[in-house]
């Protein structure tokens, strides 16, 4: 504290004379100013443009004195202070923030935070920072946006003197894109330009952003966003596949909504993977909304197929679920481990054997009498089989014969996936091979005759002749003359005629197929159920 100093006379009479003198004395003065101690920080600089940049500062401590006024100034010398350009935050010690404007391009600046107490003003530390090049560009909205194309553009209004060697858009599924993403080349130059953005993904977000590339740098616009459009295709379902061959099977699906667009185009699609595609092997039909059906033909036999069913308009191609199927095996396995070849003939798929198991599919036996021959006459219900013509050495090529009763059994003697034809099984395979519906549906004797050779009948036979006369045997039935077996234990016609259980009765007895090797023509009729025929399964639809 400083020292004032005063003075006073005082004057004295000593001995009859005056005596004068003065003394000094000096005293605190407290009502003296007190020395400042502020602590001012410079905040960094963020947001650099062109022309604009962003600071503010940190008072930490004023000494209990009253802050009249506090901001950042800068200039493009050192050691700024408020008289060249400032801001203005207020008074008191909050921390504050200070938009730098006014700025010129691709130019070093100075800047540092102060605070003022009446005529003092303390600094806190210079920093500095640079504008960015002098490119002012705008990003233009997006406009006419579909599912995979939108346009944008830019502007780019200030290039202080800059050559502009490259402009266009950039854009990305993340924020900030730059020329590193996908881009648009729209020449040189400052004029506005317009861009076409292609390649996109439908109902996506995008971000883009307007970019200008001189000699020295790359400068963006601001960002935007946009969403593309997501399609309305076409609802549709798949059908479950049916009529399942070796090479073949029927599908289909149901256009269920066109969504407002025509149907320019629809059917099936398939392939060995999931997901099958128009890409993929497909069957189109003609129509619009409702149920369609295919045929896939020229499958490869036990494959697993994946079908969808498609429709597609202007907007794209809308699909169905997937639906998985396997083709039939060229080989079956029975309930007692025989293998049968499998043939097939137009829409169906048959043994091209005849049936020898004797067992049925749960495992229980399929019951034979004590001796081939015996007499079961008397019998109701009887459910039995045995080797053709009585003999176990002509089963590996004849199979066995059963009761109709034993055939149609609950327990099942066909494998699993096949069945016991039915007549209608009957009369498809015996048109497919060259009868007519109203032949088929006959009694007896029926079929057309074409020479000496019964269109069907000739065909289904194999009687070891193939190399001389290719018409037997072409539709791979491989028929044998198995012959049958009689109520009373006889076996007739081993070698000449051929016996096959068909599903349908008709009170106590039930229908049949002959076929007689000599005889152009397929005989159908029904007989008691006692006798011991063939079996031939057919494969389930």
């Amino acid at each position: 504290m400083k020292k004032k100093t005063f003075y006073s006379n005082y004057i004295y009479l000593i001995a009859g004379a005056y005596l004068i003198f003065s003394i000094t004395c000096k005293k605190d003065d407290n009502s003296a100013s007190k020395t400042n101690k502020l602590a001012v920080t410079t905040l960094s600089i963020s947001s650099i443009t062109q022309t604009t940049a962003t600071s503010g500062g940190v008072i930490s401590s004023d000494n209990g004195t009253t802050i009249t006024e506090k901001g950042v100034c800068w200039s493009t010398s050192q050691n700024p202070t408020i008289n060249n350009s400032k801001t203005s935050n207020g008074g008191g010690t909050a921390n504050f923030s200070s938009s730098i404007t006014g700025l010129t391009p691709n130019t070093t600046y100075y800047v540092r935070a102060f605070a003022t107490i009446g005529n003092s003003t303390t600094y806190g530390i210079q920093i500095s920072f640079k504008t960015t090049n002098g490119i002012v560009i705008t990003t233009a909205a997006a406009i006419d946006i579909k599912h995979t194309t939108a346009t944008s553009g830019g502007n780019i209004n200030s290039v202080d003197g800059k050559e502009i060697t490259e402009k266009g858009v950039c854009w990305s599924t993340s924020q900030n894109p730059t020329i590193n993403n996908s881009k648009t080349s729209d020449g040189n130059g400052t004029a506005i330009f317009s861009s076409s953005i292609t390649g996109l993904t439908a109902n996506t977000t995008y971000y883009v952003r307007a970019f200008a590339t001189t000699g020295e740098s790359t400068t963006y616009g601001t960002q935007i966003s946009f969403k593309t459009t997501d399609y309305i295709v076409p609802q549709v379902s798949t059908s479950a596949l049916s009529s399942i061959t070796l090479t073949k099977a029927l599908g289909g699906g149901y256009v269920i909504s066109d969504n407002g667009f025509a149907i320019e185009e629809r059917g099936i699609c398939y392939s060995a993977t999931a997901n099958p595609t128009i890409a993929n092997t497909k069957i189109s039909t003609t129509g619009t909304i409702g149920s369609f059906t295919s045929s896939l033909i020229s499958l490869i036999s036990n494959t697993t197929y994946h079908v969808r069913a498609y429709a597609i308009t202007s907007e794209g191609v809308g699909y169905g679920t997937d639906i998985s199927f396997t083709t039939v095996s060229n080989t079956l396995t029975d309930a007692e481990g025989n293998n049968y070849k499998v043939v097939e003939i137009g829409n169906q798929v048959w043994m091209a054997e005849n049936l020898r198991v004797t067992k049925y599919l749960n495992g229980d036996l399929i019951g034979t009498t004590a001796s081939a021959t015996t007499d079961i006459t008397g019998e109701t219900y009887s459910k039995y089989q045995w080797a053709c013509n009585g003999d176990e050495n002509n089963v590996a090529a004849y199979g066995r014969l059963y009761t109709w009763f034993a055939a149609t059994d609950t327990r099942k003697i066909c494998p699993t996936g096949w069945h016991l034809p039915s007549e209608t099984d009957f009369m498809t395979l015996e048109m497919t091979l060259g009868m007519s519906q109203a032949e088929a549906q006959n009694l007896e004797y029926r079929g057309t005759n074409e020479g000496s050779k019964l269109a069907g009948n000739a065909l289904l036979w194999n009687d070891g002749t193939l190399e001389s006369d290719p018409e037997f045997g072409t539709s791979g039935f491989n028929a044998l003359p198995a012959g049958y077996r009689q109520y009373n234990g006889t076996y007739i016609n081993f070698g000449k005629e051929g016996f096959w259980w068909s599903a349908q009765e008709n009170g106590s007895i039930a229908y049949s197929r002959v076929l007689d090797f000599n005889d152009t023509r397929i005989y159908r009729y029904s007989t008691i159920k006692t006798l011991g025929f063939s079996v031939r399964c057919v494969k389930d639809n």
